[in-house]
């Protein structure tokens, strides 16, 4: 899901029960934020690198702002 990210969005995003969810950021490109099976929302950097596609935890949200995620 490709979404514009503000602080509100993030806190109103609620675990899908049994699943992980991944929400994408449309301003900043390659920043996505995951949300486990047990409601933890985790900022993760995405891009592809050797024809492989490689995730890197940035933060968890609150801890780590929006602001500080996009920089």
């Amino acid at each position: 899901m490709h979404t514009n990210f503000t602080k509100r969005t993030i806190e109103n995003w609620q675990l899908t029960p049994g699943k992980v969810t991944y929400h994408y950021d449309t301003k900043t490109r390659g920043l996505a934020l995951r949300i486990s099976k047990r409601g933890l929302k985790t900022f993760i950097f995405y891009r592809w690198l050797m024809g492989k596609p490689e995730r890197i935890n940035i933060g968890r949200f609150p801890e780590l702002t929006l602001e500080q995620a996009r920089g």
